[in-house]
């Protein structure tokens, strides 16, 4: 009877393998709380990934090749809850799965039989290290990954057509991402040469098309670009001249609304979520309608399955949920899949209006560091600003009340809905929009290429207080964008001001102007009263404006990324308490300074607030060279004796601090190699025999991490 029910479930679900199927792992288990994808090895029927799990919601993908990020073709869900290994569990084409098991594990997957197993897992897990490309720049704009090739220490990886996108290098441990590389500075890529990243930092966004060839160093970790014709050429041209997309009220917007599909294969598809309503299909030459497809003969929708385009009436559907729909120009049909798997909302937003030529269209806007712009040339008309998820309209956003845009500057919107924005401008303008804060920045554009006007004085502006998290207070710099200085993240109630600084120093304090208790989200006026009192409590972003002497706080329902860094502050080089930026590398996190006496902590931050402090566990001088235990966060304040130059090196992981003379520390790392390693567990706790598990190993002034 259990073979039975399996072969019921392998054919209902359409799990019976081949040796053409692939599968991936897809969820949080692997470590990433944002869900990855890990690929499955085949092995005698099971597909099997071997490697370090922590608790989480998974399922399996069916995917098209043996790319973890190749299209996904279905969803394997369990609804089972795993909490031991070992053990065998029955997987239907349910819901996500959630599984408490923590260690090392044989993830082991039967699609002829439905079921799968975590086996414990007691060997040696060997760490085979890879890189991706991760983008839209392969002409996914729904993002996808590339496998780099390892060539004399160098990852290196050649797109033939490469479109302009956004991306970034994924660093890998058997298939599981355990490290982002992005710019260090300046996102944008426009040429050929060389640029710097670092963990975490900002995605570059690149303008190159054509054959791009990509070369990175991790040692450095300098990406080299190479372009072949100047990366200037097109791509090949589809094989057709058309494109499709649905127009209706399907996506979710009664008004209709027209949904691009993106085409794999001759197929035009798009995955949503939709509600019942009318459609059609609507072939495009250059973005220009050409025809209108609607029923061959049955118009009515009310199941999923395969229907014919013709030049009958429109649809109608009954259909409500996640489905993927797909086009085939060739067979003349539209296919309704229900879908099973987690969709990622990729959110855009559009100038939508009749301000360009008097038609209502939607005008692209390109985002960088949270703001959405366009450069129009405008001639009257109305306008608003259209959010959109996947292609459908979620949002839209416009005046609070009948506005007239005859100057540039700052305007508020209403929140979603409300009243389009009347245009009396004429000639070419930038149009910014802020969703955070709701608002819309429009500036001359002064040739297209000329970047927005700068601050309105030469200060800049940073949040101290006890709201970020430190009841002892601490300082928090705001980011400039448009004239305005914000940061987000969460806050705790607390008091607080604002700091005015120029070159760094402090010149200036701005309290409350009239009101100095916050207790709920808005704008309060900064003047020179007493400090401000807050009682909000979550994620928020802080915005400064120093021209209209506001202070703003706008709840923020995104999802926050944490930017950890370490800093070395104290009173060591000047007398007075100073941070000290320490660089990372390998996980390590280094600053060199030429001390003198005074005393200082290792200042863990999160997102620009502190959220650790690290020390001695007793009243220690440094006065050499050495390696110091801290005590975990807390502790109390090493005393420096050192007097000249000297390296601080820290480690999260050993709580360790490495002080070297930064004259003779090649020479000190050189003698590392003949010292005894150390072995500790992750709490920092040195293990004498260690087993099997994942250590901190120290040796002389280095250390590393490694699987034993």
């Amino acid at each position: 009877m259990k073979k039975f029910y399996f072969l019921l479930v392998a054919m209902m679900v359409g799990l019976c393998a081949s040796a053409a199927d692939y599968y991936a792992l897809h969820g949080q288990i692997t470590g990433n709380s944002n869900w990855e994808s890990v690929l499955l090895e085949e092995n005698n029927g099971w597909y099997e990934y071997t490697g370090s799990f922590v608790g989480g919601e998974f399922g399996i993908k069916k995917v098209a090749s043996a790319s973890a990020s190749s299209s996904q073709l279905g969803w394997i869900g369990g609804n089972a809850n795993i909490t031991e290994a070992d053990k065998t569990y029955s997987f239907v084409n349910g819901g996500n799965s959630k599984s408490t098991l923590q260690g090392n594990y044989t993830f082991r997957f039967n699609p002829a039989e439905g079921e799968v197993e975590f086996v414990t897992y007691g060997g040696v897990i060997t760490v085979n290290e890879t890189y991706a490309i991760h983008g839209q720049i392969t002409g996914n704009p729904g993002w996808e990954s590339t496998d780099m090739t390892e060539v004399d220490g160098k990852w290196v990886l050649t797109i033939e057509n490469a479109v302009a996108g956004d991306f970034g290098i994924k660093r890998m441990e058997n298939g599981s991402q355990k490290d982002w590389y992005a710019s260090a500075g300046a996102p944008a890529m426009a040429a050929a040469g060389e640029y710097q990243a670092k963990i975490n930092g900002t995605n570059w966004k690149s303008t190159l098309t054509g054959k791009v060839s990509f070369s990175f160093d991790p040692e450095t970790l300098v990406l080299t670009v190479n372009t072949d014709g100047g990366g200037d050429e097109p791509g090949p041209s589809p094989v057709t001249t058309y494109t499709y997309a649905i127009h209706g009220q399907i996506t979710g917007n009664e008004l209709w609304e027209t949904v691009n599909l993106k085409e794999e294969e001759g197929l035009w598809s798009w995955t949503g979520a939709i509600v019942p309503g009318e459609f059609g299909v609507k072939v495009l030459e250059d973005g220009e309608q050409v025809d209108w497809l609607g029923s061959d003969e049955v118009s009515e929708i009310s199941k999923a399955g395969t229907y014919g385009l013709g030049s009958g009436v429109n649809f109608t559907s009954t259909l409500e949920g996640n489905y993927t729909i797909s086009v085939d120009p060739a067979a003349k049909t539209i296919t309704f899949t229900e879908y099973q798997g987690v969709i990622d909302e990729v959110t855009a937003y559009f100038v939508r209006g009749t301000l360009v030529d008097g038609e209502w269209n939607d005008y692209a806007m390109t985002d960088k560091d949270g703001l959405w712009s366009v450069t129009l040339t405008v001639s009257g008309g109305e306008f608003g600003i259209k959010k959109t998820v996947n292609g459908a309209q979620a949002g839209w956003y416009a005046a609070p009340e009948a506005t007239v845009i005859d100057a540039a500057g700052t305007y508020q919107a209403g929140g979603i809905g409300v009243t389009n924005w009347e245009n009396a401008l004429e000639g070419e303008y930038v149009f910014t929009f802020n969703p955070s804060t709701e608002i819309l920045t429009v500036t001359e554009a002064g040739g297209g290429d000329e970047p927005g006007p700068g601050p309105a004085d030469p200060y800049t502006y940073a949040i101290h207080g006890q709201i970020t998290g430190n009841e002892l207070w601490e300082t928090v710099n705001l980011t400039e964008e448009n004239g305005l200085w914000s940061w987000t993240g969460a806050i705790v109630p607390g008091e607080f001001g604002v700091k005015v600084l120029e070159d760094g120093e402090q010149v200036d304090w701005l309290g409350s102007d009239e009101v100095s208790e916050i207790s709920k989200a808005g704008t309060y006026g900064l003047g020179s009263g007493v400090n401000f009192t807050s009682t909000l409590e979550g994620n928020y972003t802080i915005s400064v404006d120093p021209a209209a002497k506001t202070i703003t706080f706008t709840e923020y329902q995104g999802v926050i990324e944490d930017v950890i860094a370490y800093v070395l502050r104290g009173n060591v080089v000047s007398g007075e308490w100073d941070d000290y930026a320490m660089a990372e590398s390998n996980g390590l996190w280094s600053v060199t300074l030429t001390v003198n006496g005074g005393e200082f902590g290792i200042k863990k931050t999160n997102n620009g607030a502190q959220a650790g402090w690290y020390a001695a566990p007793e009243a220690t001088v440094i006065s050499g060279t050495g390696n110091y235990k801290a005590a975990g966060i807390g502790g109390t304040n090493w005393e420096n004796a050192l007097e000249g130059e000297y390296v601080f090196t820290f480690d999260p992981a050993s709580e360790i601090l490495t002080v070297t003379s930064a004259r003779d520390g090649v020479s000190e790392i050189a003698a590392d190699a003949d010292m005894e390693a150390e072995y500790f567990n992750l709490q920092g706790v040195r293990v004498e025999n260690p087993s099997n598990g994942l250590y901190i190993v120290r040796k002389g002034s280095k250390t590393s991490k490694v699987v034993l």
